[in-house]
């Protein structure tokens, strides 16, 4: 069993896992492959940035990394939304 944990902020703004969003235990079967889906809605518009992992009930591998897009650096805007 799986849960996906994300996070969306500002690009000014700090991660914190407070914050974070998760979704509800996913049964990956047998296959362990989950394909996952979100969309995400914001307030405010302007440059966002965005971060991703995976949580598992199995006591000995604990939540991955921290997983974000790739070639840029975690004070780079991941996204951009306009009005």
């Amino acid at each position: 069993m799986i849960q996906i944990q994300w996070e969306g902020k500002d690009i000014c703004e700090s991660f914190s896992d407070e914050d974070a969003n998760v979704t509800e235990w996913i049964d990956t079967g047998e296959s362990n492959v989950y394909s996952f889906e979100q969309h995400v809605t914001s307030a405010s518009t302007g440059p966002k940035k965005w971060r991703v992992r995976v949580l598992t009930d199995d006591p000995l591998f604990g939540p991955s990394p921290w997983y974000t897009l790739t070639d840029n650096g975690l004070g780079e805007a991941d996204i951009t939304i306009a009005n």
